[in-house]
């Protein structure tokens, strides 16, 4: 045996026990990861974990902006479960959550409303009390374009599928009426329910609620006869059940802006027995018109950031108020203790002085900050058509917390971003509406409570919800007095209003109908046509209260109105302020400033005895010395032309030709009557054509061909005047149209 053999040997021993020690310590150390790890990997794979399953309504369609509803059912095992349900939206930095406490073998079913602002990623998971993630499910809702009319068949019998012979763009068949929504709000994905042989019975009262609001604000209700129709007018809405059951086969009947139809099924190819919405508006999608989504209806965010914040003292008046601070501690305490002869005061005038000058600096800075803040500006956007049914609300907050560094709000109604804040860092008033902040929002009944750690700045949130609408009665009409077209009627409401306005179809037209109603007091409408005004409708605000007054600019809320081409009757709006918003939020602080904007849907007023008023205004070509008083009337200072342009009161769908029309002109003036020459501009000629002047006993009426050359359906009619002397003369032309429109 050779040394080195020997050595080998002699080391082998050793060798063999360091390798156990080394063994056996990587054993004890995979033990304990194994013990650090096993709750977590228990908690997330054990049997303990809720069975959950998730559904969105209508498929996972939603109209963005808008709402949807998650419906989520959780089932615990054979141990009770407490937890949370947590929903995050990663694009708008949003964390949703709501407390789950299941008994063992227990169920809960909830309904979550969920607001998408665009489209993103949400991911909803279930969390135990430590945290760590029990289960995780991705929702994947679907965008569907705002004006794409979405029809909803349920069919117990699972055989009508609308298509666009209906004017449907895209159409759903349901077998029954379990996943839809309970939630208001996400009813405005869909614009026609048709009901078949289904048991309505099975609808909450959440259901109902949620149907007639969604009836009353725009909705097409079709109810198909057949076998069971008696159970599909069991569980409807009282008021609606009512109505339907008055209507028979083939008839419609108006509930508010909706329309709610029975139909008897024709077996033949098609569909088209069901319903023609082709020339309809998308209800839905829009309460005022195909062009202006109901999600919309908010001040915008230089609106909301007029809330009139306290500013914290700059630097520069501290810094001077330094030297003034120096020199009555030093120098004016020893002179007043030397001129009381008294030296050892200035031991007490300088700590006084101290003292004083620290209490004047602590209320310059906390007496206007800190005993006013949080500021809480709330505005309430009231939206309804027929006193006491649902109306929609959209309350919009902004809080303004300049040294808070955690704020925390409830509302009383679903809570949605409204996202965007001004950036105190770079100015008191930019307002970033495309920045989303981080926010919690945890549910709690019919409401929630918001909070958001650090907030960068004065913050706004919205919520929605219904509430019942005041009793309001409003009826008016166009009449005919003494040549001169009229707006009568009356108006009473059951809360007081003020800056009562009425805004007709076309959104340009409006007219003050009363500065003040008092609650309970009716008041008699008669205004001279000549009242109605014409807007610029992008640079107008919707409700007066919005867009002027102390706290907002004149373009505050530019609500675009368009045209509606719809060959149904016209809708008008009421619009009007009341006093103080319908859910103030209690926790959100001292000051609060509060607005209400409330906006009701009515039938146009029409002229009786049939025809469409003009309305007339200055001519932007127009020369000479003549105007248009506040009532109206044509004022005439000499003989130089002038030029009035007289446009429809109601908007005339465009693209039409006007066959049989006839345009009447009136006149009314202050004896003697004036003399005056009066011409048409041919649109097609470009000309003017001479015209028999109008009397007190003659109007002057244009017949059809005429018509169409002087006429323009969107620029309305030229009318140029002149006065046969130099004399001063005021006198009204009353024009009023009378036709049938055909495309």
């Amino acid at each position: 045996m050779s040394w080195r053999e020997a050595s080998t040997n002699r080391r082998t021993p050793r060798a063999r026990r360091s390798k156990r020690r080394l063994e056996s310590l990587l054993l004890l150390t995979l033990l304990l990861g194994l013990l650090q790890v096993a709750p977590t990997a228990i908690a997330q794979t054990s049997g303990n974990t809720p069975a959950l399953a998730l559904h969105l309504p209508w498929e996972g369609a939603v109209r963005t902006p808008g709402w949807t509803e998650v419906q989520v059912s959780l089932t615990a095992g054979d141990a009770p479960w407490q937890g949370e349900l947590v929903i995050t939206d990663r694009q708008q930095q949003l964390t949703y959550r709501q407390a789950i406490n299941l008994p063992a073998a227990g169920r809960q079913s909830l309904r979550l409303p969920l607001y998408i602002a665009e489209p993103g990623i949400f991911t909803l998971q279930l969390l135990i009390p430590d945290g760590a993630v029990a289960a995780t499910q991705r929702l994947t809702p679907r965008h569907t374009p705002t004006q794409a009319r979405f029809c909803v068949v349920v069919d117990a019998l699972e055989q009508l599928a609308p298509g666009s012979e209906n004017g449907c763009d895209s159409s759903l068949l349901l077998a029954n009426l379990e996943s839809l929504p309970e939630t208001a709000m996400a009813w405005d994905t869909i614009d026609v329910l048709i009901l078949r042989e289904v048991a309505t019975s099975a609808l909450t009262p959440a259901h109902r609620e949620a149907l007639w609001a969604w009836l009353n604000l725009g909705g097409q209700l079709t109810l198909v006869e057949g076998p069971g129709t008696a159970q599909t007018l069991a569980g409807l809405p009282p008021e609606l059940k009512e109505a339907a059951q008055q209507l028979s086969a083939g008839m419609t009947h108006a509930i508010g802006v909706g329309e709610l139809a029975r139909v008897s099924p024709e077996f033949t190819a098609g569909t088209g027995w069901l319903g023609d919405w082709h020339d309809r508006p998308v209800p839905a999608a829009s309460i005022l018109s195909a062009q202006l989504p109901f999600n919309t209806i908010t001040p915008t965010g230089d609106a909301l950031m007029q809330v009139p914040r306290a500013q914290i003292p700059q630097l520069s008046l501290l810094l001077a108020l330094l030297p003034i601070y120096a020199l009555l501690i030093g120098p004016g305490a020893w002179w007043l203790a030397r001129r009381l002869q008294r030296p050892q005061l200035a031991w007490l005038f300088i700590p006084s002085g101290i003292l004083l000058a620290a209490l004047v600096i602590w209320l310059g800075i906390t007496g206007v900050v800190a005993g006013a803040f949080p500021l809480t500006h709330e505005i309430a956007v009231i939206i309804g058509n027929q006193s006491g049914a649902p109306a929609r609300v959209l309350q919009t907050t902004a809080l303004f917390a300049p040294r808070a560094r955690n704020l925390t709000w409830n509302t009383e109604l679903a809570p949605r971003p409204f996202l965007g804040y001004a950036d105190t860092m770079t100015s008191m008033t930019d307002f970033y509406s495309s920045r989303p902040f981080p926010a919690q929002v945890a549910w709690e009944g019919a409401g929630g409570r918001i909070a958001v750690a650090q907030p960068p700045g004065p913050l706004t949130w919205a919520s929605e919800g219904l509430m019942r609408l005041p009793e309001i009665e409003v009826h008016t009409a166009l009449t005919r007095e003494s040549g001169r077209t009229l707006l009568s009627g009356s108006l009473s409401s059951e809360i007081e209003l003020q800056e009562v306005t009425l805004i007709f179809e076309d959104g340009a037209h409006r007219v003050s109908i009363a500065e003040s109603v008092q609650a309970g007091a009716p008041v008699d409408i008669a205004l001279p046509l000549e009242a109605v005004e014409a807007f610029e409708v992008v640079y107008t605000p919707f409700c007066a209260n919005l867009g002027a007054g102390n706290f907002y600019p004149a373009i505050a809320t530019p609500m675009k109105i368009a045209p509606t081409t719809s060959k149904t009757a016209g809708q008008c709006y009421l619009t009007a302020s009341t006093p103080g918003v319908p859910f103030p939020a209690p926790d959100s602080g001292a000051k609060r400033i509060e607005e209400s904007c409330l906006i009701l849907a009515l039938p146009c007023p029409t002229l009786e005895g049939g025809g469409i008023p003009l309305l007339p205004q200055l001519d932007f070509e127009s020369a000479g010395y003549g105007w248009l008083d506040e009532n109206g009337w044509i004022n005439l200072a000499d003989a130089t032309p002038v030029t009035l342009r007289y446009t429809p009161l109601q908007a005339l769908p465009e693209g039409t030709e006007l066959t049989d029309a006839r345009v009447t002109i009136y006149l009314e003036g202050i004896e003697p009557l004036p003399q005056f020459s009066l011409e048409a501009w041919d649109w097609q000629a470009g000309l003017w054509l001479p015209q028999a002047s109008p009397t007190a006993g003659a109007p002057l009426v244009l017949e059809a061909r005429l018509v169409r050359a002087v006429l323009d359906p969107t620029r309305g009619m030229r009318l140029r005047l002149t006065s046969q002397h130099n004399d001063y003369v005021t006198f009204d032309l009353n024009v009023i149209l009378e036709t049938q429109t055909t495309p």
